[in-house]
């Protein structure tokens, strides 16, 4: 059983943390096709931030203290942060142009 904590944490912990950099760095280099990508932009960083934090914290409880299960939790809860911080910060800050 622990060996499958482990495993499941290590590859959530991956891929929160593949996840969050794309974004991150997407936001921060990423071509701005019009005036209005700054506002965009800084909605993507704090989000990502935000996710770090939580990262941190699962690498803190899982690998440090190996509490597999809570780290775990807390990885997908930092993608599911920083998804929830990035589509309500673009709905609220960005220019929606509803259909």
């Amino acid at each position: 059983m622990e060996f499958l904590a482990k495993a499941a944490y290590y590859a959530g912990t991956v891929v929160s943390g593949l996840v969050l950099t794309f974004f991150f760095l997407a936001s921060l280099f990423g071509p701005r096709l019009d005036g209005s990508g700054l506002r965009e932009s800084a909605v993507i960083v704090v989000a990502g931030a935000a996710g770090y934090g939580l990262l941190y914290l699962a690498v803190r409880f899982g690998h440090r203290q190996h509490r597999w299960l809570t780290g775990l939790a807390l990885a997908l809860a930092a993608l599911a942060t920083a998804g929830t911080l990035m589509i309500f910060g673009l709905l609220v800050f960005g220019k929606v142009h509803w259909q």
